[in-house]
């Protein structure tokens, strides 16, 4: 499975806060309402929270890559974490 992740630093060291914040930041973009859409209809993640299930299937995906947005040394390194460990 492939997945364009496109992430921004919020600050907050919980996934969860940083995809919930995300939802709103990018709301314009519908790439969450596109993942909501489709992780409603997905019966694998055992949560029924949609953030839990975006989550699950994200760290259980092949992700083949991450926009990193700002531009910015320090919050990448922070970004390149949160990937890593989330």
């Amino acid at each position: 499975m492939r997945i364009d992740f496109h992430c921004h630093i919020f600050h907050a060291f919980n996934t969860r806060r940083m995809v919930e914040a995300g939802s709103v930041v990018f709301k314009e973009y519908e790439f969450y309402k596109r993942i909501s859409d489709k992780l409603g209809k997905i019966k694998s993640a055992e949560a029924s929270n949609i953030m839990d299930k975006t989550l699950f299937h994200l760290n259980n995906a092949n992700i083949a890559k991450v926009v990193l947005l700002p531009i910015n040394k320090k919050e990448n390194e922070e970004v390149k974490n949160w990937v890593k460990f989330s």
